[in-house]
């Protein structure tokens, strides 16, 4: 396949990811239009639910004022009916006040002739409930005996001496909640209605206003009594597939819907789904039509730029094999040629390490050969021998030797537990003069500072640190000035305070160092210059320990040298203790 080809593929490779993102996001975007359309609407039943409430409640306080006539509570039904009249004459929405017994019976109507036969309560379930919570109650729909006319009531107990003597109602026209309806501006073709306890629509917007009384569908009525607030799909009175919102009163126990049909919700969805696939299909094209230009724009440097490839593999320079217009792929050039430098480094310095590792498995062996015949030779000599003098030698051959061979043991240990991140530290405020003092003393018993003059300079300095890893600093660093001194040379330890840092200097007037040698003096198995037969010794880890100790201690060291002959100096700097 042509680079076109595969530019192409790699496009649609590439956009397939974004293509499912993007139904994914389109799904997204239709659910969360979804959802913000269902909280849309159920705030707006929410809001109709306050304003049927408000509605109902203004008529239970004009009712609750008239049943606190004292010509009620005193069973003066005549002076309250006058009263009665006088108040319904102010409400136009109420058909009727009538005033009842708890049996039912009614003892006053409105629409009634006084002394004429009363009808009973048609709605009793409300007035018994009046009766027993001796609060205001909203009841259902129902119509009335005597003005043959659907309405509710609200209705009031009145109380005397403690007890309820009777319910006050007020038959209130439904009139009223559709005029609510009406103003709360319903898009057309949705649907609101308001229903009672018993399902039975209270009022009901266009486009069908059925006759009050009307009972909803069974689906809705299912819902309804499910949950107190809800949002379903079912079918309207008129067959409409719609979706409904609802949310029933606490306070009356009426329930308030708002229903649109089905195609007005899924239509939205529609359009916010063809927008994200119209947007989808564009950025399709602009993408293949991308790639289709910019294959034709690689096509030659990426030729040039094999030929650069060939060309950094046969050791050449791959500048001269481009020449291309696209900055990247000149820059991918020179990457390449970049990385080939850094493989051609990286075997120089594999090359280098493997050398360095035979120079050490080389020093090991020489320095493990050295005490090995010395003590095969002791050995033959207490095998041998039985002169009292000459075993005493030998005995002081082979334990001279054995901690020569433990000694480089325990570098080699501590190196690797140092490196490993095991070495453990025993912390303790410590004078460094004193350790420098102490180290002093017990190289110059064993004999290895005879042969040098050594010059000290000392003032107590207190450091935080672990007493036997300290000394071990100062044995390393006096034992290479040694080695490195020839016999009558002068070896100097210094120990002062600067605040903040307690500094300590070994120096010497040996051989020097080289500038290549300073930098990598403190590196694993590496020394200075020997002879064929390493008359010196070593294996180039006393240093290298050095530098891990004095890490672990928070300080630092460094080696200064004016060059070959001219000595050298080891300055090692850790923080004062408080």
């Amino acid at each position: 396949m042509r680079l076109r080809g595969h530019l192409l593929l790699l496009t649609l490779v590439v956009m397939a990811p974004m293509l499912v993102l993007g139904i994914l996001g389109t799904w997204a975007l239709v659910h969360q239009e979804q959802q913000t359309f269902q909280h849309g609407i159920q705030a707006r039943t929410r809001a109709l639910q306050s304003a049927v409430d408000a509605e109902v409640q203004g008529h239970i306080r004009t009712l609750q004022a008239l049943a606190a006539s004292q010509a009620l509570g005193a069973g003066d039904l005549e002076t309250f009916r006058v009263e009665a009249l006088r108040v319904q004459a102010s409400q136009p929405d109420w058909y009727n006040v009538n005033v009842s017994l708890p049996t039912g019976q009614q003892v006053l109507n409105l629409k009634a002739a006084p002394g004429a036969p009363l009808p009973q309560t048609p709605d009793l379930p409300s007035l018994k409930q009046a009766f027993e919570t001796r609060r205001p109650v909203v009841s259902n729909m129902a119509r009335g005996a005597l003005t043959a006319r659907t309405g509710y009531s609200v209705r009031v107990p009145v109380l005397s001496e403690g007890k309820v003597a009777y319910v006050v109602a007020a038959v209130i026209d439904p009139a009223s909640i559709e005029r609510l309806i009406a103003g709360r501006d319903i898009p057309p073709g949705w649907i609101a209605a308001v229903l009672d306890r018993r399902y039975a629509f209270v009022a009901r917007s266009r486009p069908l206003a059925p006759e009050a009384g009307t009972v909803a569908t069974s689906n809705l009525q299912a819902d309804l009594s499910a949950a107190p607030e809800g949002w379903t799909r079912g079918l309207s009175l008129e067959g409409i597939d719609v979706y409904r919102g609802f949310t029933r009163s606490p306070m009356s126990g009426w329930s308030v819907v708002i229903a649109i049909p089905a195609r007005l919700v899924h239509e939205r969805a529609r359009h916010a789904a063809a927008v994200a696939a119209m947007s989808m299909a564009l950025v399709l094209a602009l993408a293949l039509a991308g790639a289709w230009l910019i294959s034709r724009r690689l096509a030659k440097p990426i030729t040039r730029l094999a030929d650069a490839a060939s060309a950094i593999e046969a050791g050449e320079s791959a500048a001269a094999h481009l020449n291309s217009p696209v900055h990247e792929v000149n820059q991918l050039a020179g990457a390449l040629q970049r990385a080939a430098e850094a493989v051609r480094e990286r075997e120089t310095r594999l090359r280098a390490e493997e050398r360095a590792k035979d120079n050490f498995l080389a020093m090991l062996s020489h320095e493990l050969r050295n005490p090995l015949a010395a003590m095969q030779g002791a050995t033959l000599l207490l095998q041998h021998v039985h002169r009292p003098d000459v075993l005493a030698k030998a005995r002081d051959v082979l334990q001279r030797q054995l901690r020569h061979m433990a000694r480089l043991a325990d570098d080699l240990l501590q190196v690797h537990l140092i490196t490993r991140g095991n070495a453990t530290m025993q912390r303790e405020r410590i004078d460094l003069s004193g350790v420098a003092r102490t180290v002093l003393a017990n190289l110059k018993l064993s004999g290895r500072l005879l042969e040098h003059k050594v010059q000290e300079e000392m003032e107590r300095t207190m450091v935080m640190g672990d007493e036997a890893r300290l000394s071990q600093v100062v044995t390393n660093l006096l034992e290479n000035a040694a080695k490195y001194t020839e016999p009558g040379g002068r070896i100097g330890i210094k120990v002062a305070s600067q605040p903040p840092h307690a500094v300590l200097v070994v120096s010497d007037s040996g051989q020097g160092m080289s500038p290549d040698l300073i930098e990598r003096a403190f590196e694993l198995f590496v020394q200075g210059d020997q002879a064929m037969d390493r008359p010196l010794g070593g294996m180039g880890v006393g240093l290298a320990l050095v530098k891990q100790l004095v890490g672990l201690h928070g300080g630092t060291v460094v080696a200064r040298s004016a060059g070959a002959g001219a000595g050298s100096a080891f300055e090692v700097r850790l923080p004062l203790a408080d």
